[in-house]
């Protein structure tokens, strides 16, 4: 990464002004500095769906860092959102709202088990 900003730097003094460059310089630092984030997150932050007798814990919040216990008595009600090519199960429970995209789990196979357990799992 280091190195693509060395050349990305070089690159923009070379075909742009001084406040071109500058310009590009710091758009360049700005996604070096969120790469290493999402690198960081996910080597020292692992994150994992669990599923226990009576709930299941979920990783949410920014960059989905924390986790919630949800408990399968609150569950109210179980869908699927549809974004481009991406499935996100949705879960409505007492606690709130909880999103599971589908890249969380290793197979369509699995993301359907989920869902059709947290379906069973629905109280009315």
């Amino acid at each position: 990464m280091i190195v693509y900003f060395v050349i990305v730097s070089m690159i923009a003094q070379e075909i742009g002004s001084f406040t071109g460059s500058r310009l590009f310089t710091a758009a360049s630092v700005i996604l070096l500095a969120f790469s290493v984030l999402l690198t960081l997150r996910r080597l020292l932050w692992p994150r994992y769906l669990t599923l226990a007798e009576d709930s299941m814990t979920i990783p949410c919040g920014f960059l989905r860092l924390k986790s919630k216990r949800i408990g399968f008595d609150g569950i109210s009600r179980v869908w699927v959102a549809r974004i481009s090519s991406s499935s996100i199960l949705c879960v409505k429970a007492a606690e709130g709202r909880i999103e599971i995209p589908d890249i969380f789990l290793p197979d369509s196979t699995v993301f359907d088990s989920l869902k059709r357990f947290l379906e069973s799992k629905v109280r009315p």
